[in-house]
């Protein structure tokens, strides 16, 4: 419903403007909360395709966090990753495709670095970077790499949906779609 979606926009929107004076105040204790808050936003106004703001406020959130994971990666790494799954997600809609598959690229990495246990656990974060990688090839007229994204992502998608009883079937929807782009590309 649209009214509920005006509401959680509103919200974020003060969740930024909040966390961005408590961060000016404390930056050790707030930013975090910041760059949160920051990729909440951006995600809420790519799904509505507002480009340029969610664009604009993913590169602030990844920078807070390349920021914070230079001084602890340990802690932090797995914030970076999804930040720069939102900013890859808000360069493809805004017509940035090679710039979205940097991104997605560098998530995907530092994701699958984690380790075999968190990268179980991570797993939504890497099909949903995957997903957003074979977006970006496709508009790169690069069909056969994007079709080796989009399948590895539909794998991990169709595992959650069985294993969790979640509901993915948009997610798995899109990343067959980006399959269906890629072959018809080779073709």
């Amino acid at each position: 419903e649209l009214g509920e979606f005006d509401k959680a926009l509103a919200a974020s929107r003060e969740a930024v403007n909040a966390f961005r004076s408590l961060a000016k105040a404390n930056p050790i204790k707030h930013r975090r909360f910041l760059g949160i808050a920051l990729m909440s936003l951006s995600d809420l106004l790519s799904s509505v395709g507002q480009a340029e703001e969610a664009y604009t406020l993913a590169n602030e959130s990844v920078a807070i966090w390349r920021d914070l994971v230079s001084a602890r990666p340990a802690q932090h790494r797995f914030n970076f990753a999804l930040a720069l799954v939102i900013l890859a997600k808000a360069r493809l809609i805004s017509d940035r495709p090679r710039d979205a598959l940097i991104a997605a690229r560098e998530a995907i990495s530092i994701l699958k670095s984690l380790g075999k246990p968190r990268v179980e656990r991570y797993s939504a974060v890497i099909a949903m970077g995957l997903g957003t990688q074979g977006a970006a090839l496709i508009f790169l007229n690069r069909p056969e790499e994007a079709l080796i994204a989009a399948q590895e992502a539909t794998t991990i998608f169709r595992r959650l949906a069985w294993s969790t009883q979640r509901k993915w079937s948009e997610n798995i929807a899109s990343c067959c779609l980006i399959q269906g782009l890629a072959l018809c590309q080779m073709s």
